[in-house]
């Protein structure tokens, strides 16, 4: 089931100077840059609303949950600032295609499997039939053709649902017919995005 928005994704050319601006906009506190080094990016993420219960919360507690990369509770939304680390890597190819702006969307879900096998039943075209590790827990993605332009990305946090120590352990669930490529196949999630 889906559970609500994760995050926004943004893919920006500086995340420290785009962490910043949200910062002054959201009066939130920026987590740390994180160097991604197999997706060739850096991301950070801001608060973009207030934490539930905030006003009932010691401000150095706030501050330690605003910035942990624990999960939060879900209807508290986040963005995701994406640095290419690279030029020539997916999101550095998208910022010089389309520019600074929206890369994808995330909804959190409980059981990813399953949701894999409802969305591809249900004719949306799976990028990833089997989940795979991210940042966060589990991730995959739908193709932005059948999301009006829009990548998707489907989160199952670690300890959500399922466990996610093993995404091995997901792949017999994940059989998903609407997608005619093989696992493995095809373009990676952050190039769909660009376009290709």
């Amino acid at each position: 089931m889906i559970l609500g928005i994760d995050h926004v994704g943004l893919a920006v050319r500086h995340a420290t100077d785009a962490g910043e601006t949200f910062a002054r906009l959201t009066g939130r506190v920026v987590g740390e840059v994180e160097d991604l080094g197999t997706e060739a990016v850096r991301v950070c993420f801001v608060p973009a609303a207030p934490l539930a219960g905030e006003d009932d919360v010691p401000a150095a507690q706030r501050e330690a949950r605003e910035t942990s990369d624990q999960p939060v509770s879900w209807g508290e939304a986040r963005l995701e600032l994406l640095e290419p680390a690279d030029d020539a890597s997916a999101v550095g190819r998208f910022l010089a295609r389309r520019g600074e702006g929206v890369h994808h969307v995330c909804f959190a879900v409980d059981d990813i499997a399953a949701e894999l096998v409802r969305l591809g039943a249900a004719g949306f075209d799976v990028i990833d039939p089997t989940p795979r590790r991210g940042h966060g827990g589990l991730v995959a993605f739908l193709h932005p053709r059948g999301t009006h332009g829009m990548l998707v990305e489907l989160l199952q946090r670690a300890g959500a649902g399922r466990p996610a120590a093993s995404p091995c352990a997901e792949a017999p669930a994940t059989r998903v017919p609407a997608s005619p490529r093989a696992p493995g196949e095809g373009p990676a999630p952050a190039d769909v995005a660009e376009g290709r």
